[in-house]
């Protein structure tokens, strides 16, 4: 993750000038950052009212050039937004500390034509929503890479909780599940849900491992998504509706 503001007109990864990612040759970079597009584009001055902010994530490579970038849909509530600010100003006095962040509104993959990458970027706890990586798979991906902050857990239970809540979308989806996270835990899990290497919680260290790139045909519930729940709900919703309709007593 990169603490910095990124025009969306931007082509280019630079901090202060500075390149934002490692120069590595050859090599590809998902990172987490900030970005904004200006409501009035013919402005002469850029202040934080009128601009859109969008928490991104970047594919680059190894110069800093942007190929590809998703806005994240699943905002968090009271964390990066508030409900009905826009319209009510005065609710942010409740929790000023709070982002006026803009949810994106496209599904993104980000892709590396010559590695056949065909990644889901979800962002933060988009990774805990089965129905969203369904929908990432269903349009075509073929690994699932998470970007996480989970430093405000602290030293807790929650990112253990976090990365086991994560592992049923590589089952659901039988693709490779990358979670990367500034504090821990960082994992690869498998499409059959094994984490097969993870790190530490609050531990500076990498992680190096091997995925497959998993284009084979979409699973059930890729396909047909939450049918049998929903059927399940509509069909005992019924069975009260007609025991009670007849009279008779459950017990």
């Amino acid at each position: 993750s990169i603490q910095a503001w990124f025009s969306n007109e931007s082509k280019y990864r630079m901090v202060r000038d500075e390149l934002g990612v490692p120069e590595m040759e050859g090599k590809y970079f998902i990172v987490g950052g900030m970005s904004f597009t200006p409501k009035d584009p013919e402005a002469e001055v850029i202040t934080d009212e009128n601009i859109i902010k969008y928490n991104t994530a970047f594919l680059t490579d190894s110069n800093g050039i942007i190929l590809n970038r998703y806005h994240k849909i699943k905002l968090l509530l009271f964390g990066e937004y508030l409900p009905f600010a826009e319209y009510f100003p005065a609710i942010k006095q409740v929790s000023p500390a709070t982002g006026d962040f803009t949810p994106g509104d496209e599904l993104e993959l980000v892709v590396i034509p010559e590695k056949g990458a065909k990644i889901a970027p979800i962002i933060c706890y988009e990774d805990i929503i089965p129905s969203f990586s369904r929908q990432f798979v269903d349009n075509g991906a073929n690994l699932i890479v998470n970007i996480t902050n989970d430093a405000w857990f602290g030293k807790t239970i929650a990112p253990y909780q976090h990365l086991l809540i994560s592992i049923p979308r590589a089952v659901e989806t039988r693709k490779y599940l990358l979670r990367s996270t500034n504090t821990g835990i960082s994992a690869i899990i498998d499409p059959v849900g094994r984490v097969v290497a993870e790190t530490g919680n609050f531990v500076q260290t990498n992680l190096q491992g091997e995925v497959a790139l998993m284009n084979g045909p979409k699973t059930l519930y890729t396909r047909i998504g939450d049918v049998f729940p929903l059927a399940t709900l509509v069909f005992w919703v019924g069975f009260v509706a007609v025991v009670k309709l007849r009279g008779k007593d459950f017990s």
